[in-house]
């Protein structure tokens, strides 16, 4: 489980809003976005013969955001949105 913006092409829109960056990385303890090889490595891992005693765990790769919850989004909602037409 990953939560908040990847670091990928699709989220980079979304990390060019003012504010976008500092509000996901005030949130994560880590302090960075998460890369689509952060995400990768976690079922790499558990299909590995070192997770081999693992099971019934749960896996987060949030960087820790789990314990600090979402960020307010409406004010970046709003930036992608654009002016309102009347």
């Amino acid at each position: 489980m990953s939560l908040g913006p990847t670091d990928t092409p699709l989220a980079a829109a979304l990390m060019t809003v003012p504010g976008a960056r500092s509000t996901f990385l005030d949130r994560i303890p880590m302090r960075t976005v998460v890369t689509p090889e952060d995400i990768a490595a976690a079922p790499l891992y558990l299909g590995s013969d070192d997770a081999a005693y693992v099971s019934g765990a749960n896996l987060f790769v949030d960087g820790a955001w789990s314990i600090s919850g979402y960020p307010d989004m409406r004010p970046i909602r709003a930036a992608l949105a654009g002016p309102a037409t009347p």
